[in-house]
């Protein structure tokens, strides 16, 4: 399972990045601590650099938490919170509402 969730990572991570040297992948999750699925992505991403987001002083497993707060910036803000190209919505709309007690 773990080289099939390499190959299938990989080949769509390969769809939007190039071939040049200087390319990086950054990883967060679960996964990112998995270290033999980061060296199988090594292995299939050969022109980029495989590493976790703690470069970037993001712990890897604070994903979901990261996310949920940009969604929740993003509803404090008025601002969308979905991409309708990625989704299929027929407009960007403001998720969540915030119910002050």
């Amino acid at each position: 399972m773990t080289e099939l969730t390499a190959i299938s990572a990989s080949a769509q991570i390969n769809n939007f990045i190039t071939t040049d040297k200087n390319s990086s992948v950054s990883v967060c999750g679960g996964g990112a601590l998995n270290d033999y699925l980061m060296t199988r992505l090594q292995a299939h991403l050969p022109h980029s650099t495989v590493m976790t987001t703690d470069h970037l002083g993001l712990a890897p497993t604070w994903v979901e938490a990261v996310a949920f707060a940009w969604l929740a910036r993003q509803t404090l803000m008025g601002a969308t919170g979905n991409l309708p190209a990625v989704t299929g919505a027929n407009k960007g709309v403001v998720l969540g509402q915030i119910c002050f007690a």
